[in-house]
């Protein structure tokens, strides 16, 4: 059993620690607008609780500050304040080496096919991405999101540790360039049921004609998708005039002939021997 000048002296060092514990706190608050008092991160307990504590409880107590003050663990701002992890499997600083990595990867899908010059605008797919490219980091895809555009999810964006953790298992789902064959799916469904709203015989057979690259470009780096949309089917069939109707027509004929036109246009590419 310990003496009481042991468990004094264990009592005075808990309350040097808890001191260095507060200070942790009021740094996290004040520089880096981390809110841990009250959380469950916070380890302290409140001073007069250590008068009851034993010896054993006492170093169970100085182990967990020493824990917490300890460099290695460390803090990011969540929404509000809320404290997120930096360590971990599911923590911050998983999340942005896999943000990290997947954006390598994006930059180096990009420099492939960046040469690449597209007659119908007038330059190549690099300057093209260039004049569109929004100029500030993104937190989540905008409507028209191509493949290359890389985005920074801040911490400050998550709200709790759950939907960290969904965070971290979502950027893990998409390495190894599991992220590109996720894109192409998304985007040829969202492409083939265009092409069957417009009910148009030739050119779903130019659609049909194009390979996987063929299909990316096509639809990441030109204007087909403007030039095929359905807008025109949709407001069509709820028209009776026929001055109007008649007006649809030549408008969708001319959408369809711009649209067969890219298609022409990235076949001439052969891509399939340059990527």
């Amino acid at each position: 059993m310990a003496s009481r000048e042991e468990i004094n002296a264990k009592r005075s060092q808990a309350r040097q620690r808890h001191r260095a514990a507060t200070h942790k706190i009021s740094r996290l608050k004040s520089k880096g607008d981390v809110s841990i008092s009250g959380t469950q991160y916070d380890p302290r307990v409140a001073p007069e609780k250590l008068k009851r504590y034993n010896s054993r409880q006492l170093d169970s107590y100085i182990a967990k500050l020493d824990a917490f003050v300890s460099r290695e663990t460390q803090f990011v701002p969540g929404a509000k304040g809320r404290p997120m992890p930096v360590a971990g499997k599911y923590g911050w600083g998983r999340v942005a080496k896999l943000q990290h990595q997947l954006n390598k990867d994006k930059a180096a899908h990009l420099a492939k096919i960046a040469d690449i010059f597209l007659p119908s605008a007038g330059m190549t797919i690099g300057e093209r991405v260039e004049m569109s490219t929004p100029k500030h980091p993104v937190t989540s895809p905008p409507a028209s999101y191509a493949p290359h555009i890389p985005y920074t999810r801040t911490s400050k964006g998550v709200p709790n540790e759950k939907q960290l953790k969904k965070l971290a298992k979502e950027l893990e789902s998409k390495q190894g360039g599991k992220y590109f064959e996720q894109k192409y799916k998304s985007q040829m469904t969202a492409a083939k049921k265009m092409i069957k709203g417009i009910s148009n015989k030739a050119l779903a057979k130019d659609f049909r004609s194009l390979n996987p690259e063929e299909f990316s470009l096509l639809w990441n780096y030109t204007n087909f998708a403007e030039v095929t949309s359905t807008d025109y089917v949709i407001r069509k069939s709820m028209m009776h005039d026929k001055k109007e109707l008649a007006w649809y027509d030549i408008s969708l004929d001319t959408q369809l002939r711009e649209a067969r036109k890219r298609i022409a246009e990235i076949k001439a590419l052969k891509l399939g021997s340059r990527l």
